[in-house]
């Protein structure tokens, strides 16, 4: 897709209706989903909007091709290194999007409608905050990475009053545009979400079964869907022709019918049972 080329990065395949091998990447459209929310959420509009975006890595350029598309004013970049950041602009080249590198914190103290950590900042509890909020006017936060409590950024962002949203949110929409793409049906986002924060938390969905899985054709390794008693395997090569038949598979012994419930269809009528003969009863005595 066009996300790939003008990101450098591809996280999802699946195969077209005419046999061709397509690849996007998630991150652009989840994180257009996530924080498009968040900005509603917050009275205000991702379009014409200032940002501020901290850090040049691979999640950094998905979020800066998503805020070009999605029609923003400026990006302002903060990175460890400005020799990264300036990199990372000349690769990109943003077409309506006006992004300049800033040198320090001091630099980019000013007024943001968004402020997003696009840095590994808060995978680890000892990790330092990305950004002081308190010196900058902003409306509202998004991190990309998410933790059990949230992150201490994210925390950091709400005392300071500002509207916040984590990676996680992010995470539910990337997967619904990946069984979006799979099984070509818009799933909706309560449940998914639903399970994620309860994944979150250390709690099993009711959806999810631990011990037994759905695989999909082979294809990405090791995929898992945790719906139901019973397990489907196809292998690689009969990828394409055992997607449907997989899918409609699945419900069959799925007590809630989970994997429907989240694609949004009715699952497939139970098999019939095979007729059988009655037995002659045995001679008396």
């Amino acid at each position: 897709t066009l996300s790939v080329g003008r990101s450098g990065a591809c996280n999802c395949f699946w195969g077209a209706k005419d046999g061709s091998l397509v690849g996007d990447n998630t991150d652009i459209g989840g994180f257009l989903r996530s924080v498009r929310r968040l900005m509603k959420d917050a009275g205000t509009s991702l379009e014409g909007a200032q940002t501020l975006v901290l850090g040049a890595g691979g999640a950094a350029r998905a979020v800066l091709v998503g805020l070009d598309e999605a029609g923003v004013s400026s990006a302002d970049v903060l990175n460890r290194t400005r020799l990264g950041a300036d990199e990372m602009l000349d690769e990109l080249r943003l077409e309506a999007l006006q992004a300049r590198v800033v040198r320090d914190s001091g630099e980019a103290a000013g007024r943001y409608d968004l402020v997003i950590n696009a840095t590994s900042l808060g995978l680890r509890a000892s990790d330092p905050l990305p950004l002081d909020l308190s010196r900058l006017e902003a409306t509202a936060a998004f991190d990309c990475v998410y933790g059990r409590d949230g992150t201490a950024w994210t925390r950091h962002a709400r005392t300071s009053g500002l509207a916040v949203s984590d990676g996680l949110e992010m995470l539910v929409e990337q997967a619904r545009i990946s069984v979006r793409n799979w099984l070509r049906v818009e799933p909706p986002a309560d449940p998914m979400r639903q399970a994620a924060l309860a994944a979150r938390i250390g709690n099993r969905h009711p959806w999810f079964r631990p011990r037994t899985s759905i695989r999909f054709h082979g294809w990405p390794p090791e995929p898992s869907i945790y719906c139901c008693r019973r397990r489907v395997s196809c292998a690689p090569a009969r990828w394409r022709r055992a997607w449907p038949r997989c899918a409609r598979f699945a419900g069959i012994a799925c007590r809630e019918s989970c994997l429907h419930a989240a694609i949004g269809a009715a699952p497939p009528a139970s098999r019939p049972q095979r007729a059988t003969a009655a037995r002659p009863a045995p001679p008396g005595r």
